[in-house]
């Protein structure tokens, strides 16, 4: 056993955890669930359990179990197999198909249900998610978080502190059973955007109904199992409120030509159109990401997102329902955006979130003066968030502990609390203006790498990267034997690699949270380039695989991303929108000054024979510009396609592409003859607006990121305080 596990064994010992939503309370050898009366266990089936979760996603050894459990003992193997058997039954857990302890077959058991910390207060909750694969060697340098250098970390007791916070376990947690909730629906597909009627008694929401077929809005109360849908119109019918009488739905169509909010009656009625709130576009990502927008407690204005030209960024609106004229009430930065917004009960402040790229921070405003409050710190992502009844808190979603979670904060200024609600990723909370009711989408979501042969036709493609969490951003080493790739197996978004054959797994960085990803290789194989936001705005590091720290190479108050390197490697490429617009810069190492090196756009580039090629994040096609400089000329019209910027590599004759379509082909595209070259259908879908494809030349092994699972329900918390 590690020295780290033995911690995480004898912590387990004696504080409170979770087992999925089971709470174990190891001082008084207690397993109980929410609703439930907690079971009395044997002592050794607690000690059994904490050693399973003291590595959860690992096989444990019987041997290892043996020697932890029964120190000073001999004992058959009966006692180890009775002690799991009675394990199981407390837990309901079928062997067969286990949703809590896995038999590896001659090896042990494994824990496969999540485990985090039973805790309160400004902790973090220390989720620890169930993994495929464990790190055979771990990163030799720990992050604190919150630190402007994440690696800054001393020796003794502040090294006990940074594994600590790493772990994300508080000196002295509290224990803090889950609020009961029940599962208010299941229905195949995705239910989003939940609205809760003033007095809590009924739900509205959008789901694209059992074919997945369009967005539309639907109701639905505790009491019943069939929902009523409410609108059939064939565009995409998303984000609803209530009005405050609760009489009034308000919520925002998309075509696509248009984008518009329109407010109606609940069960039927005749529709107004009082807001064009951009263009259109009929797409599961607009689903997913489309602003929310909130009703004010008096009934009369409307709060949206508006941008009303290209050089002015997203900001909040009051719409007046009456006249539809609107009022700007936020003013972001020149690279900040606002959403998400949320009035307070007696209508006096409005709450959002303000995004800096992907690093979000709850704001509030006061209606009355537009004087801002600043309430959270985290550089993290947020997916919602609304007031408690009395008006003396925020409840947000934030991914400040890894995987979304519920949180809440005063008003005025202070920690966030969490609230350990039951689920995996919890967000868009939604609370009743005159009740104590809390609903929220729970989501469960898998992105594996997989692997493609093309050496071998006819063959279908494989997973080979998977874990129950996000893998993502894979490129090949330039031998084309190793793997580098972003992961959150760790709970946190973090650098990792591995063999080709996806063996040897390593975790690279341990930043524990801010947003990272987008390694490349060097032309040598020996260091990583990445981006990373430990400040909010993205920066550019360099990753030395000799297990020294990450260099932060940029520290400019833009954003820089999207890193390559040169191909003689004493300088790099990077994405930058530090002049207002993304460009290419070039900086060499050793060095802070970057110069510019695309004029009209760019984004996604490689470097190879002399030329940079680029694409542009707000347009289609392939562009190339010498090294040394001059202008740039297209080189393809149509790929990679408007959002594939990322779809495209190099290889020693051209390059590799997405070509989308009625079908997905990866084509081969030669700049000498300019000739464009199928290579093999790719069958999976692929995402758009990240690096999702992968190739190495030696092997003619491509990979690509695939979406396994995605599903969410919506949960519902009565007597929410």
């Amino acid at each position: 056993m590690t020295p780290e596990t033995t911690t995480r064994f004898e912590t387990l010992l004696t504080e409170d955890f979770f087992v999925g939503p089971w709470l174990i309370q190891p001082r008084l050898n207690l397993i109980g669930q929410p609703g439930a009366e907690a079971v009395p266990v044997e002592p050794q089936l607690i000690r059994v359990l904490a050693c399973l979760a003291a590595q959860p996603g690992a096989a444990v050894a019987r041997q290892h179990l043996h020697e932890t459990i029964w120190p000073d003992a001999i004992v058959s193997e009966k006692a180890l197999t009775g002690s799991v058997s009675k394990l199981r039954k407390v837990f309901g857990d079928n062997p067969r198909q286990p949703a809590i302890i896995e038999t590896i077959s001659k090896g042990g058991y494994r824990l496969i249900a999540p485990v985090s910390r039973a805790y309160s207060g400004d902790s973090t909750p220390a989720v620890l998610p169930t993994l495929e694969v464990t790190p055979t060697v771990a990163a030799p340098w720990a992050a604190p978080r919150r630190l402007r250098w994440p690696w800054a970390v001393g020796v003794g007791a502040a090294g006990l502190l940074a594994l600590a916070l790493v772990l994300g376990w508080p000196a002295a947690p509290a224990t803090t059973p889950p609020e009961p909730a029940v599962r208010f629906t299941s229905f195949a597909g995705h239910e989003i955007n939940p609205a809760l009627s003033p007095d809590g008694n009924e739900v509205v929401f959008a789901w694209a109904g059992p074919q997945h077929d369009n967005w539309d809005l639907y109701l639905k109360q505790s009491a019943t199992d069939t929902p009523l849908r409410l609108t059939t119109h064939p565009g995409f019918d998303l984000r609803p409120v209530f009005s405050p009488d609760g009489r009034q739905l308000a919520f925002t169509r998309y075509t696509e030509a248009v984008c518009l909010v329109i407010v109606r009656p609940v069960l039927s009625g005749p529709e107004r159109v009082v807001e064009q709130c951009g263009p259109g576009r009929t797409s599961d990502a607009r689903a997913f990401f489309t602003p929310k927008i909130a009703w004010s407690p008096d009934g009369q204005h409307l709060a949206v997102t508006r941008r009303p030209r290209r050089d002015l960024r997203p900001a909040l609106y009051l719409v007046d329902i009456a006249t539809e004229e609107a009022e700007q009430v936020t003013f972001p930065g020149p690279r900040a955006y606002d959403q998400d917004p949320a009035f307070s009960p007696d209508g006096r402040f409005l709450a959002f979130t303000r995004s800096t790229g992907n690093a979000f921070e709850v704001f509030v405003v006061s209606l009355a003066d537009g004087t801002e409050q600043q309430l959270t710190h985290d550089y993290r992502t947020l997916m919602g968030l609304d007031w408690t009844a009395d008006g003396a808190h925020i409840v947000f979603s934030s991914a400040r502990g890894g995987p979304f979670g519920l949180w809440k904060v005063p008003r005025t200024g202070g920690s966030p609390t969490w609230i350990p609600a039951p689920g995996w990723n919890l967000k868009a909370p939604a609370l009743a203006a005159q009740g104590r009711q809390l609903v929220y989408e729970n989501w469960l979501y898998d992105d594996n790498i997989w692997q493609h042969d093309l050496s071998q036709p006819g063959t279908e493609p494989q997973p080979l990267l998977n874990s129950t969490m996000w893998d993502v951003h894979p490129t090949f080493s330039p031998d084309g034997t190793q793997i580098a790739f972003t992961s959150t197996r760790s709970g946190f978004y973090e650098i990792w690699t591995a063999n080709a054959d996806g063996s040897n797994l390593l975790q690279r960085t341990q930043f524990g949270g801010p947003q990272l990803g987008l390694p490349r290789w060097s032309p040598d194989g020996t260091a990583l380039l990445f981006a990373a936001r430990p400040e909010g705005t993205a920066d550019i590091y360099r990753l030395a695989l000799d297990g020294t720290r990450p260099e932060r190479l940029t520290e400019h108050p833009g954003n820089e991303t999207r890193p390559t390197w040169h191909p003689d490697g004493t300088s790099f490429f990077f994405a930058s929108d530090r002049r207002g617009s993304w460009q290419v810069w070039q900086q060499d190492f050793g060095t802070s000054t970057a110069i510019q090196h695309t004029e009209n756009g760019g984004y996604g580039a490689f470097a190879q024979d002399g030329w940079l090629y680029f694409t542009r994040a707000d347009t289609s096609g392939l562009w190339q510009q010498p090294l040394a400089r001059g202008p740039a000329t297209r080189l393809l019209d149509t790929l990679p396609g408007r959002g594939d910027w990322g779809n495209w590599h190099p290889a020693p004759d051209g390059f590799y592409l997405l070509q989308r379509g009625s079908t997905q082909q990866l084509m081969h595209y030669a700049p000498t003859s300019g000739t464009l070259t199928p290579v093999a259908p790719i069958t999976h879908r692929l995402f758009n607006n990240a690096p999702t494809v992968a190739f190495a030349p030696q092997t003619r092994h491509l990979l690509f990121t695939h979406l396994d699972q995605s599903e969410s329900d919506l949960m519902l918390i009565e007597g929410f305080e």
